[in-house]
């Protein structure tokens, strides 16, 4: 699976409720492809300005993230071995 948010010129909040689309009774990887912090000078801190992290994630979990003016969150799925 992938979900994705994009933000406008003022940015905003995304959810996704995992308990859409996640199979009850199993657990997944959630790979998160996100705006990088910005720095004191205004620009981001990690030079591509994406932040990729990754967590264990199950059916009825929330996600929630912050959106960046102009940016936005992709998260690919997959299932945790």
């Amino acid at each position: 699976w992938w979900a994705a948010a994009l933000g406008n010129n003022e940015g905003g909040k995304a959810e996704f409720e995992l308990s859409r689309f996640l199979i009850p009774g199993r657990k997944y990887v959630a790979e998160i492809y996100s705006d990088a912090e910005e720095g004191r000078s205004g620009k981001n801190t990690d030079r591509t300005g994406v932040k990729v992290s990754r967590r264990k994630v199950k059916h009825g979990d929330t996600l929630g993230f912050e959106i960046q003016a102009r940016g936005g969150v992709a998260i690919r799925f997959y299932p945790a071995d």
